[in-house]
C-alpha cells in the first residue's frame, strides 16, 4: 500500500511539474516575420500591400489629373479553402493605410461608407436631431477608382513536402471607363518539410 501511495505521489508530482511550465510573453518588432504555420500571415500582407501601392503610385503618376484620385475600396474575395476573413481585413486596412500615407489619394472604404449611410438615414428619419447639426445629403465626394481583389491558393503534397501557393490579385479600375488601370499579383509559396 505504501508503494502504491509513493508511486501515485511521484506520478502526481511529475504531472504537476510537467503542466506547470510558464510561458514568457514579450513585445517584439512588428516588422519581424514569424512562420509558425504554413498559412498567409501579416508579413505577406505587408509585402503584398507594398508591391501594389508602389505600382499604383507609379502608374497614377503617368495619368495626368488635376485632383487627387478618389479610390473606393470594394472588397477582396476569399477563393481559398481557408477561413481568412481576419486576414482579408488586414490586407484591406494595410493597403488603404499605405495608399493614404502616400498623400496622393483619397479613400472611400465601402465598409465604412455603408455604416455612415445607415447613420445618416437614422439622423434624417428619427426626428431627434437639430436640422443645423445634421449632415447634408449629396455632400459626399464620389470615387473615380475602385479597388478590388481576390486571394486564391493551391496545394501540392508528397510524403516529404507540403507546398502551399498563395496568389493575391489586386485591381484598380477606372469607374468611368470601367478599364483596369493597375493590376498586381503578389505570390507567396510556402514549403513545409514533413
Amino acid at each position: 500500500m505504501k508503494n502504491l501511495f509513493a508511486v501515485l505521489l511521484g506520478v502526481s508530482i511529475l504531472v504537476i511539474t510537467a503542466c506547470s511550465h510558464k510561458s514568457t510573453i514579450k513585445d517584439v518588432d512588428p516588422s519581424r516575420k514569424f512562420l509558425l504555420e504554413n498559412k498567409f500571415n501579416d508579413g505577406d500582407v505587408k509585402k503584398a500591400s507594398r508591391e501594389f501601392v508602389d505600382k499604383v503610385v507609379r502608374k497614377m503618376g503617368e495619368i495626368k489629373t488635376d485632383k487627387k484620385p478618389v479610390v473606393l475600396f470594394d472588397k477582396i474575395d476569399n477563393k481559398t479553402d481557408e477561413h481568412i476573413s481576419g486576414e482579408l481585413d488586414m490586407i484591406a486596412d494595410r493597403i488603404l493605410m499605405d495608399l493614404l500615407d502616400t498623400g496622393e489619394f483619397l479613400i472611400v472604404d465601402k465598409r465604412a461608407r455603408d455604416s455612415i449611410s445607415d447613420e445618416l438615414k437614422h439622423q434624417r428619419d428619427s426626428g431627434a436631431y437639430l436640422d443645423e447639426t445634421m449632415i447634408k445629403d449629396k455632400a459626399a465626394t464620389a470615387a473615380n477608382y475602385s479597388l478590388r481583389g481576390q486571394i486564391i491558393t493551391s496545394t501540392q503534397e508528397s510524403k516529404e513536402l507540403h507546398v502551399k501557393y498563395y496568389q493575391l490579385r489586386l485591381n484598380l479600375e477606372n469607374m468611368q471607363s470601367r478599364l483596369t488601370v493597375v493590376q498586381n499579383i503578389s505570390e507567396i509559396k510556402r514549403v513545409e518539410e514533413k
